[in-house]
């Protein structure tokens, strides 16, 4: 159990405690190969972060010309400021941000129908994709996560599980954090099982820190093609 009592988390997420607020992330890789690690998120593979200083990702798109919701879009600016806009949907026409981004970690539809199509984050270019909104799911899944400026993050909890085929395969899995400027450092690692142990929890009860703008990620590898894995993990944020 963490230091911190059910009570004050729950005054922090009714926003009762002055510089203090929580994210909880969440992801899923459907295709997880066999040949190397991969990011725990819709699009599958490994992540691509834009160079620090940077605000490549600069548009949202719809695979369908049907989507024109509203769609939420959360991350950091180029100096690491937490920015959240929304912005409209038009199809399959690809809509410039507002502030363009840094890093992104979250787009969910704030629209009154489902998207009908897959949504992105891309650059200019249209060449990488940052974040996705599969069909159904109406937000992301991603177990990535960067710490906001002017904050700092208090890992309180973490969790794995595997899910979806009757085949017998295993995944091992790497929670990572990198801090601004440096290189990603392996945190914890963790089995999962299809025919034995299929759910892994970790809890903290000192937190664990993690500085301004450092890089948080979940990474998998299976043991069979397509292994599917999910992942969470749920941190404070305190303003410094």
């Amino acid at each position: 159990m963490s230091k911190f009592s059910q009570t004050f988390l729950l005054d922090v997420a009714k926003g009762d405690v002055a510089g203090h607020s929580f994210v909880s992330k969440f992801g899923q890789n459907e295709a997880i190969g066999t040949g190397a690690y991969e990011d725990i998120w819709d699009n599958g593979g490994d992540y691509t972060y834009p160079a620090d200083g940077s605000a490549d990702i600069t548009e949202i798109v719809s695979t369908s010309a049907s989507d024109t919701v509203d769609i939420e879009v959360q991350g950091l600016s180029s100096d690491g400021t937490l920015t959240v806009q929304t912005v409209t949907l038009t199809g399959t026409t690809p809509v410039t941000l507002t502030t363009p981004l840094w890093r992104i970690f979250r787009m969910k539809n704030e629209g009154t129908v489902d998207i009908v199509g897959d949504v992105t984050a891309e650059n200019t270019a249209n060449t990488v994709e940052y974040a996705k909104i599969m069909n159904g799911n109406n937000q992301t899944l991603m177990a990535l996560y960067t710490i906001p400026l002017g904050k700092t993050g208090y890992l309180l909890q973490g969790s794995s599980s595997m899910a979806g085929l009757t085949r017998a395969y295993s995944i091992d899995g790497h929670f990572y954090i990198r801090s601004f400027g440096g290189v990603f450092q392996l945190k914890n690692t963790f089995g999962l099982q299809s025919d034995g142990t299929s759910f892994f929890e970790k809890t903290y009860p000192i937190p664990l820190p993690i500085a301004e703008k450092s890089d948080v990620r979940v990474r998998g590898i299976s043991s069979a093609a397509n292994g599917i894995m999910n992942a969470t993990f749920e941190i404070l944020l305190i303003d410094n």
